[in-house]
């Protein structure tokens, strides 16, 4: 009788009455290449401009902007052409191999391969830069990857360089990343201010100026009726606190007290969270996706940005140790968790999906995890339109499969549940919103995870790191 349920349910989403109107997520991201052929046909496109006229024809403040805009250098070329062919087999080699790492199918020759390459610095700012390069066309595919209707809207806000950065105090203050903090310094100074307090400033006008450029990007999305947002991007407390260390060691000369780096740290993410409420909040028809972290800290003690936003309309993505929701019951080894400021599980290892020049590679993250959100966020709009952000977040928390492993780490405990997800959105059409979830719940009961005695992620040297929303952090 169960098996015959399950196949009425089977039959019921193969008749599923899609609607013909898209559904637009933007990936605010490192940039998109639109014309690849595993995408090309689900990107947005701004029927409101005309092509290359030069001419802002929506008048929405941004001439051209067919597919979305590049907010790092303010026009409407979505994707770094400078770096197609730039790379080589060794860089994408290097991120391939980190996926038969954690299936342990390397060989003695791969892994000698691997930790010669490692010690390479100018190698491994490259793959870095290669990580940027392929990002967000990597993500994009997982937003639209099995989807009816969703469509990607492009926004660049994380350039790619090859360039290394500064490795000396005289380097940084004389390269163009430090110009602001060099004039906030002076202006602290001015004030009479030293020690914690002339750091304090120097954040506090730090935060405001990278915020400024963020509330644009954010006002894009808003304007562009972009109904969902995927955010794979973002500071950790570690990078955070490594900055802060930054400031002291390079314009106050000196190494601060334990309490004083946890101090301004806490400061600064203080300021950011509260900017970025204000900020992510006024976009309020968007449900904004975002990936936890990869540094493997618990966000409740060592906040991250933006996922600690923790508003009505945003909602906080863990990585779980496999490509499949059903693949494991366990969190990746270098995913971020936290049970208040967190939300659901999504798969993050060795994820496939479209990089630049018409490829596919696997690549692991919480910058993985996150589209595949996105993506059910996107299926469950397309259903029912009329579902607000806050109702779309809590069906997918609400059809969650919970993990007895998941307790404690996330607000859920649980895994999220494409099909479990998109029936409640079915059903939220003619039945209250948690009625809806309940009858989802139901007719699709739990399957119990497919348990492996490795843990996939245990061994993977090499994760690409979450890339700030900060541009200082990223050199």
């Amino acid at each position: 009788m169960k098996i015959f349920k399950v196949l009425i349910i089977i039959i019921l989403f193969a008749s599923l009455p899609y609607s013909a109107y898209p559904v637009v997520i933007s990936v605010i991201d490192s940039g998109l290449e639109v014309n690849n052929s595993f995408i090309k046909d689900r990107v947005w496109r701004n029927y409101s401009e005309i092509a290359d006229n030069e001419i802002d024809d929506d008048l929405n403040g941004y001439i051209d902007d067919l597919f979305g805009w590049n907010f790092v250098r303010d026009n409407n070329m979505v994707f770094d052409e400078r770096f197609r062919g730039f790379f080589n087999q060794d860089h994408e080699r290097f991120i391939n191999l980190q996926t038969k790492v954690a299936n342990d199918t390397t060989t003695v020759e791969e892994i000698a391969w691997l930790k010669q390459k490692s010690r390479d610095r100018k190698f491994i700012t490259e793959v870095m830069a290669y990580g940027n390069y392929i990002h967000g066309t990597h993500v994009a595919g997982i937003v639209v990857n099995k989807s009816a209707a969703n469509q990607i809207e492009a926004l660049k806000i994380i350039e790619t360089s090859v360039r290394q950065g500064p490795t000396t105090r005289e380097e940084f203050l004389n390269s163009p990343e430090s110009k602001d903090l060099r004039v906030s310094y002076q202006m602290g100074l001015e004030r009479g201010l030293q020690g914690l307090a002339l750091v304090k400033y120097m954040l506090y006008r730090f935060v405001n100026q990278q915020m400024a450029q963020m509330a644009r990007v954010i006002h894009y999305v808003d304007v562009t009726h972009a109904v969902v947002a995927n955010a794979s991007f973002g500071t950790e407390y570690s990078a955070a606190s490594k900055m802060v260390l930054m400031l002291y060691k390079i314009f106050l000369q000196e190494t601060p007290s334990a309490s004083d780096l946890k101090f301004a740290t806490g400061y600064f993410f203080d300021q950011v969270l509260t900017r970025g409420q204000e900020i992510f909040g006024k976009a309020s028809r968007t449900l904004f996706v975002f990936a936890a972290g990869n540094d493997s800290s618990d966000n409740d003690i060592y906040p991250a940005s933006p996922t600690n936003l923790r508003l009505d309309n945003t909602i906080a993505v863990a990585a779980l140790d496999s490509n499949t929701t059903y693949g494991s019951d366990r969190l990746a080894k270098f995913s971020n968790f936290g049970k208040s400021n967190v939300d659901v599980v999504a798969p993050g290892v060795s994820v496939v999906s479209s990089i630049p020049e018409n490829k596919l590679l696997a690549v692991s993250g919480t910058s993985q995890a996150a589209p595949f959100v996105s993506n059910i966020a996107g299926e469950v709009l397309n259903l029912n339109p009329l579902l607000s952000p806050q109702q779309v977040k809590q069906i997918i928390i609400g059809t969650v499969d919970v993990r007895l492993s998941l307790r404690g780490l996330v607000a859920s405990s649980g895994v999220v549940n494409k099909d479990r997800a998109m029936l409640a959105a079915k059903y939220s059409k003619n039945y209250p919103l948690k009625q809806a979830i309940l009858m989802a719940k139901e007719d699709l009961k739990s399957m119990p995870p497919i348990r492996t005695a490795r843990r996939l992620s245990q061994q993977l040297d090499f994760v690409l790191p979450l890339v700030s929303e900060f541009s200082i952090m990223n050199i």
